[in-house]
This record gives structure tokens, sequence and C-alpha cells, in this order.
């Protein structure tokens, strides 16, 4: 796999979060820096703010980074609790490289003072677009073969971090993604996401159906958009059927189970007279079948 050759589906698909990583890269620094890049540049932000900073720590600084973490960790964890936090950290120190999501706040006082009717949400909107960079270089590095995990041990290190790598102090640490090569058998323990049913978390508001007109023209299929703008689509498929409107065929993607009632006399109308159509249709084309 590649960021430049395999599909989004697949590399959202491989994308995981792997924790026994070594420091075997399966790609050189030079490929690793086109990858962020490419974050830099064509990753959205919002208004264009692009307000996203990422430092970018391989080998010894990587190791220094979490040697920092270690540290204060070290100095607030109770002794009799440090063993595993010892060793999770241990496990991110054994990685190839970490990148910190920073956001700078610079950008997004300009769009406060500037849009002032939407000062309130930028902020937010900066969240977002960090948010968008550390998902799309953790799918990307995933596609060149890296293992990837997420953390967010902010704020303990960023003071000292700041001061080792000279980073502003005004930039805010949103995140920490560590990666590394993978060691044998690493995703071989994971189990399938769970998942909430997709119907719950994704309301479908459009649904494009065919509707058969008998009396027309014979033979002809005429496909119409139904949109209506909150009700979700099995819903709105129960609703025309109590009314009769309509004889519908929702297609298949949709996951909905056919739906068949009578026809009314508007459709002997039609084509091409779509003013004849209720006003939740809106008529798109017809094609032979």
């Amino acid at each position: 796999m590649s960021h430049t050759s395999t599909t989004l589906k697949d590399a959202a698909v491989h994308r995981r979060t792997i924790y026994q990583l070594n420091k075997k890269a399966p790609v050189d620094d030079k490929q690793i820096e086109e990858v962020f890049r490419l974050a830099i540049k064509e990753v959205p932000s919002s208004f264009n703010s692009q307000s996203a900073r990422i430092v970018v720590l391989l080998k010894d600084d990587h190791d220094a980074f979490w040697d920092i973490v270690r540290d204060i960790l070290k100095a607030h964890v109770p002794e009799d609790k440090w063993e595993h936090t010892g060793q999770r950290i241990e496990g991110f120190r054994k990685a190839y490289g970490t990148a910190l999501f920073y956001e700078d706040p610079a950008p997004i006082k300009t769009l406060q003072t500037n849009l002032p009717a939407y000062a309130d949400k930028f902020p937010q909107w900066s969240e977002h677009t960090s948010a968008m960079h550390q998902y799309f270089l953790w799918t990307a590095l995933e596609a060149e073969g890296f293992g990837c995990n997420l953390q967010h041990y902010n704020p303990l290190p960023d003071q000292k971090a700041a001061a080792k790598w000279n980073i502003p102090l005004e930039w805010s640490l949103k995140a920490q993604l560590v990666f590394g090569g993978e060691e044998e058998g690493a995703r071989a323990g994971l189990q399938e996401r769970s998942e909430q049913p997709i119907g719950d978390r994704l309301p479908l508001y459009t649904v494009i159906v065919t509707v058969l007109v008998a009396s027309a023209e014979e033979g002809v299929t005429v496909t119409v958009l139904v949109a209506v703008a909150a009700v979700p689509a099995k819903a709105l498929c129960d609703t025309l059927r109590a009314r009769s409107v309509a004889s519908l065929i929702v297609r298949p993607p949709l996951g909905i189970e056919n739906v068949s009632v009578q026809l009314p006399s508007w459709q002997e109308k039609v084509p091409p007279a779509q003013g004849q159509m209720p006003e939740y249709f809106s008529f798109l084309g017809r094609q032979q079948g």
C-alpha cells in the first residue's frame, strides 16, 4: 500500500490503532516528509485559516519527547501505579516518530476580528481543522506501512517541548500521533470495530425512487427524486405508502425494503408535464426500460 496508490476506501478500512511498534520505518524520511507536506497543503481548514501546525519528531527527537513525558508523569503518578504507566510510555518510545499537532491562535484571532458574528465558533472550528489533519495523516501513514496510535498527553509536555524544539508557546498542542514499524502479529489480535447500528447514526433524508408509469407510455420508467427535509428515508417511504401516492421501488444502496402501493391518476399525465406532479416530486429524467 501507499498513499499515492491505495484507494480512499482501502486506506480508511486499514487504519487502526496499533500499539506494538518498532523503529523499522517502512519508508525513508523523505517519503515521510512528503506525506506531511501533502497534509499541510491539501487538508482543508475553517475559512482557509491554515491554522494547523505540525512538528514531526523522528528517531532521537522522538525518543527525547517521550523521555520528557515519562519524567513529568513520574513526578505525578503514584509509585504503585507507575509500572503500567511506565510500560505504556516505553511502548510509545519504541516507535519511529511522533507528530505533534498544534493550532496557531493567530489566524483564528484574525478571523474573529474580521467576522465577529462567528467569533465564538472559530475556536471550535479550529479543533475541526486539527482533527482533519490528524485523521488524514493517521490514514496516510498507515497506507505507507506504518502502524499508528493517537495520544493526548497535553498539556503535560507543552512547555518543555516548546523550549527544546523552539516551538512558539502560544501554539496550542492538541494531540500526538505515534508511528513506527509494526511488530509481527501487531494486527492479529485486533477485533472488529464495535459499531452501533448504521441506521441509527446515518439517517437518510433523500431517496431516489423509480415510479412505474402504467398509462403514459408503454415501457417507460420515470426516475424522480424524493426529498423531504426532516424525514428519514424509511419514514418517508412509510408516509408515501400510507397516502397511496405512488408505486415505489427503492433502489438497493439505501438498504430499505421495496415499497409498493397503488398508482394515483396524476401519473397518467407524466412525462413531460412536470407541473402535474405533487410538490414533493421533482422530475429528473426517464430511461427506457
